[in-house]
């Protein structure tokens, strides 16, 4: 199947099945990085995902799930947003990440906010943040100490 036909498809499974969120990067303690999780029954869509996007699959129990982050969930978004409509949101915060950058001395602020931004969307769901050392509500109570 051609990449233009399966976009609104794969808009559907982002907005049924799947999140989008942020992730602390591991490596700085100043920077988060975007993820869109797609969960599925079966692998055969999710190959599809990958081909044309990359991203990693992985199974879980009876369940599959491709997980893209950085610039390959960036355009997954960017090929999929006049497709969305409840996470539409949460792209648009993808796209203010990775819009205009500041000095080294103000990013790690403007990250913040469009973190806080995602958190206070109604479609967001909490449970989609990943806990541990990825937890950008970690990284949150790090930089200001609440989240």
């Amino acid at each position: 199947m051609e990449k233009e036909s399966l976009l609104p498809y794969i808009a559907g499974m982002v907005e049924s099945s799947g999140s989008i969120t942020f992730r602390k990067d591991k490596r700085t303690k100043n920077s988060v990085y975007p993820v869109i999780t797609i969960r599925s029954y079966g692998s055969e869509n999710l190959k599809s995902i990958k081909e044309i996007f990359g991203g990693s699959i992985i199974k879980k129990g009876s369940r599959w799930e491709i997980v893209l982050s950085h610039r390959k969930a960036y355009n997954l978004l960017k090929n999929i947003y006049s497709f969305l409509i409840i996470k539409k949101e949460e792209a648009d915060l993808v796209f203010e990440l990775y819009s205009d950058r500041f000095t080294k001395k103000y990013e790690p602020e403007r990250k913040r906010k469009i973190v806080k931004k995602m958190l206070k969307l109604k479609s967001f769901r909490l449970k989609s943040i990943k806990n541990g050392e990825s937890s950008v509500l970690r990284w949150l109570e790090e930089i200001d100490g609440n989240p």
